[in-house]
């Protein structure tokens, strides 16, 4: 959000700088997104919360759950599901 601020102008920048206190989700819906550092991941993320005092929640939207859905095959994920008949 930080940098969007930074680079923002006039309404949107106003927009922005509204939005720094509203709590908001991290969606995970792919496999790269768990591992890795800065704000695209939820490894980073993790880190970057427990560094504040006091630690601030965090919150996940998990897309790909294991046997969710696994006969879709728009939605069925990255993580690997089986089907028993």
């Amino acid at each position: 959000l930080e940098s969007s601020i930074a680079t923002a102008e006039d309404e949107v920048k106003c927009t922005l700088e509204s939005m720094r206190g509203v709590p908001s989700a991290f969606w995970l819906d792919s496999k790269a997104k768990i591992l890795g550092k800065g704000s695209n991941t939820m490894q980073g993320i993790l880190q970057d919360a427990a560094s504040k005092s006091p630690p601030q929640l965090v919150v996940f939207i998990v897309y790909d759950l294991p046997n969710r859905d696994c006969h879709a095959k728009a939605s069925n994920g990255e993580i690997c599901c089986t089907y028993k008949e």
